[in-house]
């Protein structure tokens, strides 16, 4: 008999498959280039934050939450904001929306939710490749914010050296920034941004988390959500224009 983990296992591939048929991610790393190339100054900004945070402000920041009480209301308020960045509670939630979208046949809904779920589930997998690569120990396991690239201790595959960059904030902000480009409306794009720099906060302040790898994922995670959606927007405009 077959788990629910195996279910979402088969589910997640299929819908892989399906976002890769489609052409969702057509040209990827090249129109991910494009996008941080375009947005140059925005890039050496960020890096030139992540290494000053490294440098001055990972350690006294991690240190302070390190001593958190575990026991306030704040706690659970955070636990549950840290939550929205869980891949695969944004892999459920998104996955819902476009099965409602399709029942209702409201289109239009079910386009941005695909190009959010898409340009979600890219970061989780462009980021897991980054994690390995950087192999940075999480503030809980050593206090050491200079503690990277760690191979040699056979930390490569250990969760507990995949802190860099923050897994939950580039999911957030990659599935929600499509969301935020494509409302009109200012208070959900206020609401959705926001969404997603509550999730980076609570990575840190849950002690998940170094600042820096907060700051690095935010930025990577921005430039996935605009790829997707400029990418995608522009096939889907193309394919109206076909058909008329």
């Amino acid at each position: 008999m077959l788990t629910p983990s195996i279910y979402m296992y088969i589910i997640f591939i299929s819908i892989v498959f399906y976002l890769v048929k489609e052409g969702y991610w057509n040209n990827s790393f090249t129109n991910l280039y494009t996008t941080i190339k375009s947005n140059l100054k925005l890039f050496l900004l960020t890096l030139s934050l992540t290494i000053f945070s490294i440098l001055v402000l990972d350690l006294p920041i991690s240190e302070y939450f390190s001593d958190r009480d575990n026991l306030t209301f704040l706690n659970h308020i955070i636990a549950m904001i840290n939550n929205l960045g869980d891949g695969s509670f944004i892999f459920s939630l998104f996955t819902t929306l476009v099965i409602i979208s399709l029942i209702i046949k409201k289109d239009k809904y079910r386009r941005i939710l695909l190009i959010s779920l898409s340009s979600a589930i890219y970061a989780g997998l462009f980021n897991l490749f980054l994690k390995i690569f950087f192999n940075r120990a999480r503030p809980y396991v050593n206090l050491n914010p200079y503690k990277l690239f760690t191979y040699g201790n056979t930390h490569i595959f250990r969760s507990d050296y995949w802190s860099m960059p923050s897994g939950h904030t580039i999911v957030a902000f990659a599935a929600f920034i499509p969301l935020a480009i494509h409302s009109k409306n200012k208070i959900l794009k206020f609401f959705f941004i926001n969404l997603s720099i509550l999730v980076a906060f609570a990575r840190i302040y849950l002690f998940k988390h170094w600042l820096s790898d907060v700051i690095i994922a935010a930025f990577l995670g921005t430039m996935i959500g605009i790829m997707t959606y400029q990418h995608n927007n522009i096939k889907q405009n193309n394919e109206t224009i076909k058909a008329l």
